[in-house]
């Protein structure tokens, strides 16, 4: 019988690119010479040798196994004598998974099996010497735990997810450990993430179970905000009618013009202008009351030569623009503010030491609120009352007091304990002082 090739030469000769012209065929013809059955595919990897016989047996399996003469759809180890299926439709999985377990194999491995491994280790000598010895360690492969520090690797070395996947890693691990089967990208990821998950659990367990002797410390410079707030209460009203005044100024450029000619009347030179403060940050209050003393007499001049200023202010909740009295309310206060503004950026620095400033700045502010206690001005006197109250609450307790911000202080070589000391006998009485110069130096 010949081959679906050579009859379709016989039924078409013109080229399949050109147009055939209709031709009269004998049907019974065109049937005989027809194939009767179609020609199946040939399948990829099933090459015959040059004899043409059958296909060679590719896979490494067959080095392992023999097929069985009477049985050729199973083969049987050459090691144990395990009957293993090896029909060609399956494969050769099951054959390469007997070898690698079967005990007689010459290439069985038990990965439960420990090596006996070295480890360094430092030693103290007697003498104080130093030397490094090695030390017996049992090693066993454990493919859960070579993955986890696969991925403790990528993340200390900030290396892609994408390395995993490298060729060059994936034969290194071939060649240095065979048993381990590297992961993907994908995989690695979801172990990073993991990873991330075990530790921040294992930090909550381990900040939830302190005794919070030590590591608690409360924000100063959170404290600091919280002293100052109270503070401004007592001035309140004169703080809101200069921000009022300063916020009108800043709401149009036509009135901006007019304050800068008001400026110019009152000569005052000055690089900048008033500046608007954020309500919730006293810190910024207290920039806002530093510039607008600047320009008092400018805002004087406003409130005589514009009557829309004073009309606007009125509509105000406070009910009109600064006067005599609240200027000179904010000007005594401000350099009482000036020393706790000074104190929280001392504090709140992120790019130096404030371990060792952290005492010094805290009690110089008690100092400063103990001196107004006598202060003639009777809303200072007000004002320092409430300081201390708040200021007594985190402070004078000398059991609460965090001891490590004492240590800082005598780590630095320009204090040591001597400083130290004499810092918290003039904070303190007899009593409290003896007791906390005791726990310094006990601890």
């Amino acid at each position: 019988m010949s081959t679906f090739e050579d009859d379709s030469d016989d039924l078409m000769e013109t080229n399949s690119s050109q147009p055939v012209e209709a031709q009269d065929f004998d049907e019974a013809e065109v049937l005989e010479k027809a194939p009767k059955t179609w020609p199946k595919k040939k399948r990829a990897g099933k090459k015959k040798d040059e004899k043409g016989g059958k296909r060679k047996k590719t896979s490494n399996a067959w080095e392992h196994f023999k097929v069985i003469q009477t049985d050729p759809n199973h083969a049987k180890c050459l090691y144990c004598g395990t009957i293993i299926g090896c029909d060609p439709k399956n494969g050769t999985n099951g054959m390469n998974q007997h070898i690698d377990r079967c005990k007689k194999s010459l290439f069985y491995k038990d990965k439960s099996q420990t090596i006996l491994d070295f480890e360094s280790r430092t030693k103290i000598n007697t003498d104080g010497s130093v030397q490094t010895v090695n030390v017996p360690k049992l090693w066993r492969f454990n493919h859960d735990e070579i993955r986890k520090a696969l991925t403790k690797m990528l993340i200390v070395d900030e290396l892609p997810f994408a390395f995993v996947e490298r060729e060059d890693f994936r034969q290194f691990c071939k060649v240095a450990i065979p048993e381990f089967v590297p992961p993907s990208r994908a995989t690695i990821t979801r172990d990073c993430y993991g990873l991330f998950i075990e530790q921040r659990k294992k930090l909550k367990n381990f900040f939830n179970n302190l005794s919070s002797r030590f590591l608690h410390m409360r924000c100063a410079a959170h404290i600091l905000n919280l002293v100052v707030k109270d503070c401004l209460k007592d001035v309140n009203v004169s703080v809101l009618k200069v921000r009022a005044g300063v916020k009108y100024v800043r709401s149009s450029p036509s009135r901006l013009q007019k304050f800068k000619s008001c400026v110019e009347e009152e000569n005052i030179t000055c690089k900048g202008l008033v500046y608007l403060d954020i309500e919730t940050r006293w810190n910024s209050t207290y920039l806002m009351l530093k510039t607008a003393l600047v320009f008092r007499k400018a805002f004087k001049n406003m409130k005589t030569k514009f009557s829309p200023y004073t009309k606007e202010l009125m509509k105000q909740p406070v009910e009109g623009a600064p006067n005599d009295e609240d200027w000179n309310k904010i000007q005594s206060f401000l350099p009482f503010l000036e020393i706790f503004y000074n104190a929280t950026l001392k504090l709140s620095g992120s790019r130096y030491v404030t371990g060792n400033t952290f005492v010094e700045e805290i009690y110089d502010i008690g100092y400063t609120i103990y001196d107004y206690a006598s202060d003639p001005n009777d809303d200072i006197r007000n004002m320092e009352k409430q300081m201390k109250l708040k200021f007594d609450k985190y402070w004078a307790n000398v059991h609460n007091i965090n001891i490590l911000m004492f240590i800082a202080l005598i780590l630095d070589p320009r204090n040591k304990l001597r400083h130290t000391e004499h810092i918290v006998r003039n904070s303190y009485d007899v009593s409290n002082s003896y007791n906390l110069c005791q726990r310094i130096q006990d601890t």
